[in-house]
C-alpha cells in the first residue's frame, strides 16, 4: 500500500502534515487539486480507525468505570465517525456558504479538511483526544479563512453555529452521556 490510488503515500503524508501545520499555500493547492479527494477520504478513514483502535488498546476510564469496547463496537464507531465527519463538514460548508457567502465548493473544503485530519491518527492514544479536538477546531477555523475565504470573525461565527447545532441535536437525541460516546458503557471493576 505504498501508493494511494496512483499517488505516493509518503508524499501525501508529508503534504497532510504541512496542511495540519496551517500552511495557507498548501491548503489552497490541496483545495484546487481534484486528484486529492480520495487521499483526503483515506486520511479521514485512517484517523477514524486509529481512534477505534485506540479505544481497544487503551480502555477509557470515567471515574470508577472503565469503558472497554468489543471489536465490533470499535469497528461500528469507526464507521460512524467517518459518516459523522462527512455530515459535520457538509453542515459546516452549508453554514459558511449560506450565511457568510463562503467561496469554493464542498469538495474543495473536504479535501483540505481530509488532509488536515491526519492529526486524528494521534487519537490512537485516547489521552490525546482533547488536544486533537482543539487542534482540529483551530484547523477548521484556518480552513474557513483560507479556503472558504471567510473573515476570521465569520469563521468563528460559523464554528459557533455548528457547535450550537451539535449541542442542540445532541441533547435532543440524548447522546451527551459520556458513556454513550463510544457506543455504550461496559463496567469493569477498578478495585476488588
Amino acid at each position: 500500500m505504498e501508493k494511494i490510488l496512483d499517488l505516493d503515500l509518503k508524499t501525501e503524508f508529508k503534504r497532510a502534515i504541512i496542511v495540519a501545520k496551517f500552511d495557507q499555500k498548501v491548503m489552497r493547492a490541496v483545495a484546487h487539486d481534484r486528484a486529492l479527494t480520495r487521499p483526503a477520504l483515506f486520511f479521514i478513514i485512517l484517523s477514524s480507525l486509529a481512534g477505534a483502535a485506540g479505544s481497544l488498546i487503551f480502555p477509557i476510564r470515567y471515574g470508577e468505570v472503565i469503558y472497554v469496547p468489543t471489536f465490533f463496537d470499535a469497528l461500528f464507531n469507526a464507521i460512524s465517525a467517518i459518516f459523522f465527519v462527512g455530515l459535520v463538514l457538509y453542515v459546516l460548508n452549508f453554514i459558511a456558504d449560506r450565511f457568510f457567502q463562503g467561496k469554493g465548493t464542498f469538495l474543495m473544503f473536504f479535501r483540505v479538511v481530509g488532509y488536515g485530519y491526519v492529526v486524528g491518527i494521534l487519537n490512537l492514544f485516547p489521552v490525546l483526544n482533547f488536544a486533537v479536538g482543539i487542534w482540529m477546531l483551530i484547523l477548521l477555523w484556518k480552513i474557513l479563512i483560507y479556503v472558504k475565504e471567510l473573515t476570521p470573525r465569520n469563521a468563528v461565527f460559523t464554528l459557533v453555529i455548528l457547535m450550537v447545532l451539535g449541542v442542540f441535536f445532541g441533547m435532543l437525541w440524548g447522546n451527551l452521556n459520556p458513556g454513550d460516546l463510544y457506543g455504550g458503557l461496559y463496567v469493569m471493576p477498578t478495585s476488588p
